[in-house]
């Protein structure tokens, strides 16, 4: 109790500085940094107005995981900054630098691949995560890596620009493939590696109609002049280009790139969605899932700061959703059931009060995203680029209802299997599995080993080996009677949870010694085949 009462205080404590520091917040734009009863930054924020963000932790009710954050909060620092913009960009270096675990963060901190033709005398295209300020050309970023090494397979069949990362001493494959204008052993006009060049920025810029154009009046010329076999390569290409932009179909009246992302929240986790649009067509889509822990579009925002931190490569425009526009996606979410709704107003209401705060922020957030990355960002309140975010947003809600979806699918996969387990061997509740099989090294070295499954999941936590002790030589039963000797004597001195269900590996003539199940009776343990 003296603990207790003595942990008590300590909070009380600290609460109380808590509340002398929200009285001198200031009304300026900074970053706030919680911290836990350690001195562990746990949380970094940025606000427009210090007082009035820092203040909302404290006040009123918030949602299961903001209040597991709350819970945790014992102190907190703040650094006032000069505009929006600067705590927009100090937030996201604070991030970088302490990886507070509440706060979104971006895996491995791993930059999204980009093609690049670099700028060389004899230049190439290769695949890279890293944009430098090395006056070569880059163009993205993919999704992932495969699609960036797709796009490149198919460019480097087209055009034959320098494979080699050295230059080599005599003509390779590529060379007699086609694919190389052999610069290691040829002179190759500067005028050629222009066309090329420009021909790729056209084709990576959405202009592959006009690629294809050129190349089916090439493969009719090859046709015409009986070179079948350059036909065939021709027809090739053109089929790879359909293949590859067949899922461009979203299009729009102008050629500005843009990026336009969306965002939707459900049950503590966030799903971000971002739709490349290059040349006014849509070329590649990105989503992100994770846990959030503070202000969903905080947090948003936060995300997008640490997105173009990495990815300095830029559009022409930027459009992003209001937390409004992403509150109205995530209550489209789903066709709950009436009970459903209900068990979930409460939440609802909460989110409502975030969507609210969330809002003051919204607008000063992209004007400080639009003065540091120097393009422009919008927040269409109607039109055609609204339409754009709001598809964004819905296909973040969907990604999020189909991640729920599998967990309420493989949890019920497994509890039903459980379930049909117990009723086939004659056992109202099997919450709990345990099973044991032994090994060892042609007789010598025997060891035995336990698994666990708690409502028909492997809980790897609970899994056990054991070093036999008494026996010796290749005697599985004996070795297993030490074993289930040595775990349910622990079970019982230390009142540790008794299973359900105990398995035994073992051949059928051994079944009545080897496979064993014992059920719990007030406390006791009693067995149903004879030891």
């Amino acid at each position: 109790m003296d603990d207790f009462a003595k942990l008590l205080a300590e909070q009380e404590k600290a609460l109380e500085s808590i509340r002398h520091k929200l009285a001198l917040l200031p009304d300026l734009p900074g970053c706030y940094l919680m911290k836990n009863d350690a001195g562990t930054i746990i949380y970094v924020g940025k606000a427009k107005v210090l007082k009035n963000r820092v203040r909302s932790y404290f006040t009123g009710s918030h949602n299961g995981k903001t209040q597991m954050l709350v819970s945790e909060i014992r102190d907190f620092e703040y650094i006032v900054t000069g505009s929006n913009m600067e705590a927009l960009i100090l937030e996201c270096n604070l991030i970088k630098t302490h990886q507070p675990r509440f706060n979104v963060l971006l895996k491995d901190d791993k930059t999204y691949p980009y093609l690049k033709i670099t700028n060389e005398e004899h230049p190439r295209l290769e695949v890279t995560r890293r944009v430098l300020k090395d006056k070569a050309k880059y163009f993205g970023p993919y999704p992932n890596a495969y699609a960036a090494q797709q796009t490149k397979k198919l460019l480097d069949r087209m055009y034959p620009l320098r494979k080699c990362g050295v230059m080599p001493k005599e003509v390779c494959l590529y060379y007699h493939m086609g694919q190389c204008m052999a610069p290691c052993v040829k002179e190759v006009p500067d005028s050629a590696y222009e066309d090329i060049t420009k021909e790729i920025q056209s084709f990576l810029s959405g202009g592959h109609e006009e690629i294809k154009k050129e190349l089916q009046r090439k493969m009719q010329e090859a046709a015409e002049d009986l070179y079948f076999e350059r036909a065939k390569e021709l027809r090739d290409q053109i089929i790879h280009i359909d293949t590859l932009m067949e899922k461009q179909k979203i299009t729009t009246t102008d050629t500005r790139d843009r990026d336009v992302f969306g965002y939707s929240v459900d049950k503590g986790w966030m799903c971000v969605q971002i739709l490349y649009m290059r040349q006014g067509k849509m070329v590649q889509r990105n989503k992100s899932v994770f846990p959030f822990y503070g202000d969903a579009h905080s947090d948003f925002m936060s995300f997008i700061a640490q997105y173009y931190s990495d990815n300095p490569a830029l559009p022409q425009e930027i459009l992003l959703p209001g937390p409004i526009m992403a509150a109205e996606a995530t209550a489209s979410a789903g066709t709950a059931s009436e009970t459903e709704r209900k068990s979930v107003t409460e939440e609802a209401v909460l989110e409502e009060q975030e969507v609210a705060i969330g809002a003051v922020d919204a607008a000063g957030g992209a004007e400080a995203l639009q003065e540091w990355l120097g393009v422009k960002v919008h927040v269409p309140q109607r039109g055609l680029k609204r339409q754009m975010v709001g598809m964004a947003c819905d296909n973040a809600r969907v990604s999020l209802d189909e991640k729920f979806r599998l967990i309420e699918r493989d949890e019920e996969r497994t509890s039903v299997a459980a379930a049909n387990l117990g009723e086939v061997i004659g056992l109202e509740s099997l919450n709990r599995i345990e099973a044991f099989d032994n090994s060892n090294i042609q007789g010598a070295n025997p060891v035995s080993a336990m698994v666990v499954f708690t409502n028909g999941k492997p809980d790897k936590k609970e899994y056990r080996k054991y070093k036999v002790r008494s026996v010796v030589g290749p005697d599985d039963y004996e070795t297993m009677r030490e074993v289930i000797r040595r775990r349910y004597e622990r079970v019982l001195k230390e009142n540790l949870p008794f299973p359900d269900l105990i398995v035994v590996d073992g051949a059928r003539a051994k079944s009545r010694r080897r496979l064993m199940c014992w059920r719990t009776n007030s406390g006791c343990l009693s067995r149903s085949a004879d030891w």
